[in-house]
């Protein structure tokens, strides 16, 4: 298997809102769309093809309907509108048949393939699969899988401005990292699942945790251990295990915000 990062879903009250929330730390986003038959709506901020989705809910009825057969929508609504933060990961992939049958010969429970698709202000639809997988003896939600109609290239001439439209210059992920319980544990399921090589354990000097870190192109995966000295345990522990820091990289520093209900940290480039 070949995945990639390809977003990090923030859920958030209002989308609209939350992109001019993002332009104080120098990321520039932009309205995505709606998604007619889940009832949520989002805008975007791209780093190359790697992306975060602010994820709101546009029309609760529809929405709650919706998550009856669809697992994001479902976390959607109950968290919304009380919880602004991010909420878990999706990898991209071009053979996601491939990836369900993976998951299940490990015996793990799938959702999909769902079809998926949103409309754009300027008219155009965009289409992609869905895969869910689910771990019932884990509180941390596996990344979901998303493949897209059109190939990493079209999308990436199509999204060419959006890309480079960032005041901070040209930005990347850096890594996504999420607190978790067992670092030891849950990053030996995540290697074997989604086959992504691991680092030896590490003390992160910015966290000041124990961290083991997934590689992945497009933004690498730090697991870190929850630790009651850190400066955010407390927002942290009160939603338990998750993804809760994204360290970008971009022309110059920016120190570590937070922002709807969770942290960024720019590091300048070369830094």
């Amino acid at each position: 298997m070949n995945l990639l990062f390809d977003h990090l879903v923030h859920f958030v009250q209002n989308p609209v809102q939350a992109a001019e929330e993002m332009k104080y730390i120098g990321v520039q986003a932009f309205m995505g769309g709606n998604h007619e038959k889940w009832g949520t709506y989002n805008s975007l901020a791209y780093f190359g093809l790697s992306y975060i989705e602010f994820l709101g809910i546009r029309e609760r009825e529809i929405a709650e309907e919706a998550a009856l057969h669809h697992d994001l929508t479902r976390q959607a609504i109950t968290l919304l509108p009380h919880y602004q933060g991010f909420n878990r990961i999706a990898l991209r992939t071009n053979n996601i048949e491939k990836v369900a049958k993976h998951a299940q010969t490990l015996g793990y429970i799938i959702e999909g393939p769902v079809n998926g698709e949103r409309t754009r202000d300027d008219g155009v639809t965009i289409r992609w699969k869905m895969l869910f997988i689910k771990d019932e003896l884990s509180k941390l939600p596996f990344p979901f899988i998303i493949q897209w109609q059109q190939s990493d290239e079209e999308r990436f001439q199509d999204l060419h401005e959006k890309i480079n439209a960032h005041p901070l210059g040209k930005v990347e992920i850096e890594d996504l990292v999420i607190a978790v319980d067992n670092v030891e544990n849950e990053t030996e399921k995540w290697s074997k699942l989604f086959g992504l090589k691991r680092s030896e354990p590490y003390l992160d000097e910015e966290l000041q945790a124990e961290c083991i870190q997934l590689f992945l192109q497009g933004g690498n995966l730090t697991f870190a251990s929850l630790d009651k000295s850190w400066k955010f345990y407390d927002d942290v522990n009160e939603h338990g295990e998750g993804p809760f820091l994204l360290r970008l990289i971009g022309d110059r520093s920016i120190p570590l915000h937070k922002l709807l209900g969770a942290y960024f940290h720019v590091k300048g480039r070369g830094k």
